[in-house]
């Protein structure tokens, strides 16, 4: 069963393809001419593997390793969803709660990542 969402729902995405390289657990987000734009630090896990975000770019500025940044946004309007379920004649048709606000940017944003995947040559696999 499809919600009704009233208007409160406005979803919407930007991203952007930035050259990078790695530098310990940082990314290095590069200009086209290769300067530093930004440097985003990632933790590492605290069990094995141990892995960190930055392992996946190559440290090598040389070969013009790619990220992409985005950002995603369920609308303004849906921060004016009330933040408790309004007494309806059943749950399914209740007003979402508050913890149910943040499924909207999270779809979003899996939808993107899937999208962008594709983009770089290695989608998700069917099921």
């Amino acid at each position: 069963m499809r919600r009704p969402t009233r208007g409160w729902l406005a979803p919407a995405a930007v991203y952007r393809f930035f050259r990078a390289c790695s530098r310990g657990d940082t990314v290095v987000v590069m200009d086209p001419d290769g300067r530093d734009l930004a440097v985003l630090p990632f933790m590492r896990q605290q069990r094995d593997p141990r892995a960190c975000a930055a392992d996946w770019v190559r440290a090598e500025p040389e070969a013009f390793d790619t990220v992409a940044l985005f950002i995603v946004t369920a609308g303004s309007a849906s921060a004016a969803v009330p933040p408790t379920c309004a007494p309806a004649a059943s749950c399914s048709t209740a007003l979402p709660s508050r913890r149910s606000r943040s499924r909207p940017p999270k779809a979003a944003a899996e939808w993107l990542h899937r999208r962008l995947r594709g983009l770089w040559a290695f989608p998700d696999s069917p099921r």
